[in-house]
């Protein structure tokens, strides 16, 4: 499942012929997996954060309040959705439901929002882009 990540990642965010993107633009990350690897695809065509820190382990991260202004006007949110709902994942949280990722989304004024780490036997509706291999996007 993370090398379709990566894979998705690397092919979604990078471009032999795209022109430089603004300085200001700003990516965010759920994980910090998911950072380092944009950071490696954009270069300095982006400044990309995560709202996970340093070496947590991506399966504790918690939905915590300060997602929401790290989140704050960015281009692009790259957040992984696994749960159905929050309360089936044990304590200590593993993942984010479709329902958190939405909530800090739509609370911090981010642009635009790409789910990764969704099973498909998940709904997803519409409205919201699902990652998927060979996603190329345009930031």
């Amino acid at each position: 499942m993370n090398t379709t990540i990566l894979a998705l990642l690397a092919a979604a965010l990078s471009s032999p012929t795209a022109p430089p993107a603004p300085p200001d633009l700003r990516i965010v990350t759920s994980l910090t997996t998911y950072a380092a690897i944009t950071r490696e695809i954009v270069g300095d065509r982006a400044v990309v954060t995560s709202i996970a820190e340093g070496d947590e382990d991506p399966h504790f991260v918690q939905p915590r309040p300060s997602f929401v202004p790290a989140l704050r006007d960015a281009d692009l949110f790259v957040c992984e959705a696994t749960l159905l709902r929050g309360e089936l994942d044990g304590q200590p949280r593993g993942h984010l439901s479709l329902d958190e990722a939405l909530e800090a989304f739509e609370s911090s004024g981010a642009k635009r929002l790409l789910v990764t780490h969704r099973p498909c036997e998940l709904p997803t509706p519409e409205e919201y882009q699902l990652a998927y291999d060979g996603l190329e996007l345009d930031v």
